[in-house]
């Protein structure tokens, strides 16, 4: 549980960063830092949630490249 609150805050303070220079990427990762935070949250009580994890790493990435590519 705590991996996943410190990677929302990470999210959250990357977020911050980036909004002084881009604010749609700035929003979209501050965005992200509640839903990442939220899902550790459903992961700890979930019995599969090595595919949860999965899940998330891979739609987390997925946006960060979609954000990358359009910039």
């Amino acid at each position: 549980m705590l991996a996943w609150t410190r990677t929302a805050i990470s999210f959250a303070a990357v977020g911050g960063v980036v909004l002084k220079r881009d604010v749609i990427t700035g929003l979209i990762l501050l965005a992200l830092a509640p839903a990442v935070w939220l899902l550790g949250r459903l992961a700890s009580g979930y019995p599969g949630k090595h595919k949860l994890v999965t899940a998330t790493i891979v739609a987390v990435a997925a946006v960060a490249l979609v954000v990358a590519l359009t910039r």
